[in-house]
């Protein structure tokens, strides 16, 4: 992924998923941990400085980023962008009954 490609896709602020183990040889990150993008440096590689929500093993502070021991810089391809609708994901057609049930019980 070029430059101008991670510019477009990651931002500091960020909310992302670990999508590959041990990023950077670092065994305490696997799939599935999440953080936020704290730093995104352009002299080092991997250059995406993340703020891992739990504590890694040899975490540091991304360059005074975040707080020691939670940071850890990561590649484009080891992390994915967790939009607001990935989080929460809703059954609209339990959250219609739910509705229906709710205006039976009003009504009566």
């Amino acid at each position: 992924m070029g430059e101008d490609m991670i510019a477009d896709t990651f931002n500091v602020g960020d909310r992302v998923e670990c999508i590959r183990d041990s990023p950077d040889d670092n065994d305490s990150i696997s799939v599935g941990m999440q953080g936020v993008i704290c730093t995104i440096v352009d002299d080092t590689s991997p250059h995406i400085g993340v703020r891992w929500d739990e504590e890694v093993t040899g975490g540091h502070d991304c360059r005074e980023s975040c707080s020691h021991g939670y940071g850890w810089f990561v590649t484009a391809n080891d992390i994915k962008r967790i939009d607001d609708n990935d989080e929460l994901e809703v059954d609209t057609t339990e959250l219609d009954k739910l509705f229906e049930t709710f205006a039976k019980e009003v009504t009566s």
